[in-house]
C-alpha cells in the first residue's frame, strides 16, 4: 500500500530533479524525511542478502533451487500415492457382472468389484 500511495505521490516528489519518492528510497537516499522506515527495511533485506552473494551462488538461485526441490518432492509423494492406489485396486478380487458388497452389522465389506468398475477406477 505505501508504494501505491506514498511512493510515486507527485506532493512527495523531488520537485527540482522530478524523481519519486519512491526511487529516492530505492536510492536510499540520506535526505528523505518520509520514508525513513521503508529505507531502514531495504538495508535491513540487503544486510540479509549480500553476504550470500557470490559469483557462483546467487539468492535467486538457492531459492528457486529450493522451490524446485520441494515441489518434485511433493510430485514423487503423490506419485506414490497413485501406485498405491493402482496396488490396492489390482488387489481387489473381480466379479465379471457387479460389485459385491456385503453388510455386517455396522461394517460393510467389498466381496469383489465388478470389471466395468475397475476399468474405470484405473483409467480415472
Amino acid at each position: 500500500m505505501w508504494r501505491l500511495k506514498e511512493a510515486h505521490n507527485q506532493d512527495r516528489m523531488d520537485k527540482p530533479d522530478w524523481v519519486s519518492h519512491g526511487r529516492r528510497v530505492c536510492d536510499k537516499d540520506g535526505s528523505l524525511v518520509f520514508g525513513t522506515l521503508q529505507v531502514d527495511r531495504l538495508k535491513e533485506i540487503e544486510s540479509y542478502i549480500n553476504p550470500m552473494v557470490d559469483h557462483i551462488l546467487k539468492p535467486g538461485l538457492v531459492l528457486v533451487s529450493a522451490c524446485l526441490i520441494i515441489f518434485f518432492l511433493l510430485m514423487a509423494d503423490e506419485l506414490m500415492n497413485c501406485f498405491h492406489f493402482i496396488e490396492a485396486l489390482v488387489s481387489l478380487p473381480r466379479n465379471f457382472c457387479k460389485t459385491t458388497v456385503i453388510k455386517e452389522g455396522e461394517r460393510v465389506r467389498l466381496v469383489a468389484i465388478s470389471s466395468w468398475r475397475f476399468s474405470l477406477l484405473l483409467i480415472l
